[in-house]
C-alpha cells in the first residue's frame, strides 16, 4: 500500500521539476540560430569584402531590415545574403536607402550567425545574420 501512494507522488514531483527546468531558460543564452547564436564565421577587416547594403521592405520573411549581399568573385553564381542584427551600428548613415529601394556599395566586416528561417531561393545563395563590426560606404 505504501508503494502505491509514493509512486504517483514521486511521478508528480518529477513532472513538476521537469516543467520548472524547461521553463527556466535564460533569454541571454545563445540559441542555435539568430543574432544570439554562436558565431559561424568571422569576416575580418583585412578580408576587405565589398558588398551591397539595401533595406528590405518587400520580402515576407525579413521585412524592414537592412541586408547585405556579397557575390563571390571566384564563383559568379554564388552569393551570401546577410541580414543585419545590429542596425544601431549603422548610425542612420544609410537612412537614404530606406525609401529609395536602392543599394549602396560597402566594405564591411562582422560575425556571421545561423539564420532561423531560410527563405525559399536558389541553392547557391547562403543566408546568415550578421553582427557588423565595421562598415564603410564606398
Amino acid at each position: 500500500m505504501k508503494n502505491r501512494i509514493n509512486t504517483p507522488l514521486i511521478c508528480l514531483l518529477m513532472l513538476i521539476g521537469i516543467l520548472f527546468i524547461s521553463c527556466d531558460k535564460n533569454d541571454d543564452e545563445p540559441s542555435d540560430c539568430g543574432c544570439n547564436s554562436e558565431t559561424n564565421y568571422t569576416i575580418t577587416e583585412t578580408d576587405s569584402l565589398i558588398g551591397k547594403i539595401y533595406y528590405r521592405s518587400q520580402n515576407s520573411t525579413y521585412n524592414n531590415l537592412y541586408s547585405i549581399i556579397y557575390k563571390e568573385v571566384q564563383y559568379s553564381n554564388s552569393s551570401t545574403f546577410m541580414i543585419v542584427c545590429n542596425e544601431d551600428f549603422l548610425n542612420n548613415e544609410f537612412e537614404d536607402i530606406k525609401n529609395s529601394g536602392e543599394s549602396v556599395e560597402v566594405k564591411f566586416s562582422g560575425d556571421l550567425k545561423s539564420i532561423c528561417e531560410k527563405p525559399n531561393g536558389p541553392a547557391d545563395i547562403s543566408y546568415y545574420r550578421i553582427i557588423l563590426t565595421s562598415i564603410e560606404r564606398l
